[in-house]
């Protein structure tokens, strides 16, 4: 019961976890004048009958009534404790805010743009009746890509450029087939230009999600039966699939049409003055002073104008504050915080237009934001008790003697390989290695693999359980010997065993990382029980047993 309590904390986000004192009068539980009613126990418990498929009973029912009180004396410690006044705690509700504003404004005021028209929604239904077979050429830009089609037009082969290119070794071998696809079942750009496209023609170089693409398409099925009412049967569908598809390029165009709108002019050697700095400034923001001290040396103290006004330095650090994670790994160049700048730009502009348009005041939002912070305030309070643990050393090394035995080092092989598509190519090789051709060489000369190829084969030191199917083969074969060839996913592949280090047992400071590793989850487990022990202890819970065993559930309906 120990997980499923802690589950519990942040389990069915948009179920409603608090309710009001006027309510009280038809109560289930309570303590210290906060209350859950019949209502609200009601729908948490048949929500939670629904998702596990458990069958109602009087022991589940206090289960998930104990999740509920719990979830309030935490969220109660949580404010009297001074938890939620931390800043860093206060920025992460700030941004939850904002983000339901922000899905709020494009749900009910960009969205409902986008229309798909009736030609669209046939044509869509014409391409769910083709299937192409197809491959490409890959490259990371525009130059890059471009200078691929020029070597194409001069005469070089999909194969050899496929091969030179793609650091996958099967599209690396396979002159970069990606085998046969239909509607839906790939990057739009992709698909839109493979559908373009006769059999044998090749594309120009097109943007997609991950870089540019040139494609052939190669082969071409079609179903010949198309008629009316098998259209207007998958009209819902092909609208759907179509909105989905459309969607993140009509965001982008809606997006790409406030920054228009903007007019932003930027302080260009400011910006670049702020990416040299942006390690110190990262480094601040993770400390929590989120307005971090930098040297500008240019005159100015503007970063950027616009129609909503001027940033001056603190003001855009303050903006850089906002980014998240995943946002901050992509500023790589001076190039990329420009970008990230246009971006909080735009996003500045939306939060005016959600102030203007009063989204925070509409009910619905106001409960969303209530469940979702209480939500967010409960799971970052959990992370916090269970961060705050450590394994104790005198646990680590009682651990470590009762089993000692247990921890060892498994036992490794030092290997290089060479991969061919040809058996009878694999066995020429074998008989080059018989007759004393160097291995290292051979692998240079004829692997497909690339990176380990030129490297001679070599693939370093590997335990047993990266081998495969192969494991056995390499395993119980002598140091120095050859095996091979095997056949592998349609490969042949020929090892040199070259070494091998046996098992051995690691010292207590070796194993130390692992042994925490292992005991550190039961102990986190067991010091959040001791938490929400002595929490409950300084509340006064009261039960209402009666109406707790009272309550007629039906899961169909999902009412008593």
């Amino acid at each position: 019961m120990k997980a499923f309590k802690l589950l519990a904390l942040i389990f069915i986000a948009i179920i409603a976890l608090s309710c009001s004192k006027e309510e009280k009068g038809k109560y289930i539980a309570g303590f210290d004048g906060n209350f859950i009613t019949e209502n609200a126990f009601r729908n948490r418990y048949t929500e939670y009958l629904k998702m596990t498929d458990l069958q109602d009973n009087i022991k589940l029912r206090y289960d998930v009534l104990r999740m509920m009180i719990d979830e309030k004396i935490l969220l109660k410690y949580a404010d009297t404790s001074g938890f939620i006044q931390k800043p860093e705690i206060q920025n992460l509700l700030n941004l939850q805010q904002d983000q339901i504003y922000l899905n709020y404004y494009f749900e009910n005021y960009i969205n409902p743009e986008l229309k798909v028209t009736d030609a669209e929604m046939r044509e869509a239904f014409r391409r769910s009746k083709i299937k192409i077979h197809a491959r490409h050429l890959y490259a990371t830009d525009s130059i890059k890509a471009k200078q691929l089609k020029e070597k194409l037009n001069a005469g070089k082969s999909f194969e050899l450029l496929a091969k030179l290119n793609f650091k996958d070794p099967v599209l690396a071998s396979n002159g970069g087939d990606i085998g046969w696809f239909s509607y839906g079942e790939i990057d739009p750009a992709f698909e839109n230009t493979a559908y373009k496209l006769s059999a044998g023609e090749i594309s120009n170089p097109i943007k997609t999600r991950n870089g540019y693409s040139i494609i052939q398409v190669l082969e071409i099925k079609q179903d010949p039966f198309i008629t009316e009412h098998e259209y207007r049967t998958n009209e819902k569908w092909l609208r759907l699939k179509l909105k989905e598809q459309k969607h993140a390029e009509f965001v982008e165009a809606k997006t790409d049409q406030i920054l228009a709108d903007l007019e932003i002019k930027f302080n260009k050697s400011m910006v670049e003055e702020l990416f040299e700095q942006l390690p110190q400034i990262k480094r601040e923001f993770a400390e929590g002073n989120f307005i971090p001290e930098v040297s500008i040396k240019s005159l100015s103290k503007t970063v950027l104008k616009s129609k909503n006004g001027n940033w001056d330095i603190q003001h855009a650090l303050f903006k850089l504050s906002e980014l998240q994670k995943p946002q901050w790994e992509l500023i790589k160049t001076s190039d990329d915080l420009f970008s990230a700048f246009k971006g909080l730009a735009i996003r500045e502009e939306i939060e005016k237009r959600i102030i203007d348009k009063k989204i925070g005041n509409q009910p619905e939002v106001r409960n969303n934001v209530k469940e979702y912070i209480a939500v967010r305030i409960l799971r970052e309070l959990v992370q916090t008790v269970k961060d705050s643990v450590k394994v104790k050393n005198d646990h680590l090394l009682a651990y470590y003697n009762e089993h000692s035995n247990e921890i060892c080092t498994p036992e490794i092989y030092q290997i290089a390989e060479i991969v061919v598509l040809d058996s009878i190519l694999a066995w020429e090789i074998i008989e080059k290695i018989k007759a004393g051709d160097d291995f290292a060489t051979l692998a240079q000369e004829y692997s497909i693999e690339k990176r380990s190829g030129a490297n001679g084969g070599y693939l370093g030191w590997c335990g047993k359980d990266q081998f495969g199917k192969l494991a056995d083969a390499i395993t119980n074969a002598e140091c120095g010997q050859i095996i091979g060839p095997m056949s592998y996913y349609h490969k042949y592949i020929i090892i040199n065993k070259m070494d091998e280090k046996p098992s051995r047992q690691l010292t207590y400071e070796e194993s130390r990382t692992i042994i925490e590793e292992k005991l550190l989850p039961e102990t986190q487990e067991n010091s959040y029980t001791d938490f929400i022990r002595k929490l409950r202890k300084g509340a006064k819970i009261i039960i209402n047993d009666k109406n707790v065993k009272k309550l007629n559930v039906n899961i169909q309906r999902g009412i008593s």
